[in-house]
């Protein structure tokens, strides 16, 4: 491995000035030196732009019409020529001495080692720690991955600003299908990386900041429930992409794939249960998990009487 390797952060984003600056910041502000930093902005219609200029030949940007996620990380990568990628969201903030402990953590890792997972601290919008204070997931397992992927269908992952990816890597698996994945492209990618190489997971404390955040206006119930609509079928969507993926990749690499991963879960089937029971017209955008919660909720009684489920629905969002 080389011993300074040139670290490749690609940022995307779409409409997202008001925390921007601060995600691009962080990202030059690393004590590791030899990075580039490429800004995607995917059509944005705010100041954007502006802001980005003011950068200059600090950050390279790429400014294209609005494609969705997918086409921004695509850009990105083949914009980049570092010999590791982090997509970083332009939400999202990276600690000062993020890279630098990355790197150190890349220089002991063997060449089987496609990329590197770390725990972020989860901020709000006005970057104030909330709870929970980390994404640390109790399944995060240190090392191969497929394993699951190919018996259950799934593993547990980091947000897309909680990776370090080898870029040679990310070359086997890219580009990122542009149609399906025009949200959520990170799934594509952590779905399909297991299949190419180890994924090493950094347990020791929290190397940046995932944002949670949305709107603050007040929207009816009923409206709310169609956004949720809305977006349940998206994830039905993207969840059908992700088994036909996993088969696909299991064929082409010679690998045993069991039936169990390859059919929806328990967390698609009460989604698919809620979508059948709604009516209306549906658009809207991203919902509010503890209505979701209810809504799961009472369609299970409703449906079956399954009362001994509600617990295992809050498990599965």
């Amino acid at each position: 491995m080389k011993h300074n390797p040139l670290v490749s952060v690609l940022i995307n984003n779409f409409n997202y000035e008001l925390y921007l600056v601060e995600a691009i910041e962080s990202a030059l502000n690393q004590t590791y030196r030899n990075i580039e930093v490429v800004v995607v902005d995917d059509g944005s219609t705010d100041g954007s732009l502006e802001l980005l200029r003011q950068f200059g030949d600090r950050i390279r940007v790429v400014s294209q019409k609005n494609q969705g996620q997918a086409a921004a990380l695509n850009s990105g990568f083949n914009e980049s020529t570092g010999d590791w990628v982090l997509f970083l969201d332009a939400d999202d903030i990276l600690n000062s001495g993020a890279i630098e402990s990355l790197v150190g953590v890349v220089a002991t890792l063997p060449r089987e080692y496609a990329a590197i997972q770390f725990k972020l601290c989860c901020i709000d919008a006005q970057s104030r720690a909330i709870l929970p204070k980390q994404t640390n997931p109790r399944s995060f397992r240190d090392g191969d991955p497929l394993s699951s992927l190919l018996s259950a269908g799934s593993y547990c992952f980091a947000p897309t600003s909680g990776n370090l990816f080898r870029a040679e890597s990310l070359r086997e698996v890219m580009p990122v299908p542009v149609e399906t994945y025009q949200i959520c492209a990170d799934l594509y990618i952590q779905t399909a990386i297991p299949f190419v190489g180890k994924i090493h997971f950094v347990s020791e404390g929290t190397l940046g900041s995932y944002r949670i955040h949305g709107s603050n206006n007040f929207v009816t119930k009923e409206k709310e429930e169609r956004k949720i609509i809305l977006k349940l079928q998206r994830e039905l969507s993207l969840g059908s992409a992700k088994r036909s993926l996993i088969g696909i990749l299991s064929k082409k690499h010679g690998h045993s794939v069991s039936a169990f991963a390859l059919r929806p879960g328990q967390s698609a089937l009460l989604k698919q249960l809620v979508c059948k029971k709604s009516t209306g017209k549906i658009e809207g955008e991203e919902p509010d998990g503890p209505i979701l919660v209810e809504m799961l909720c009472n369609v299970v009684k409703r449906s079956h009487g399954l009362r001994d489920c509600m617990s295992n629905i809050r498990v599965c969002l």
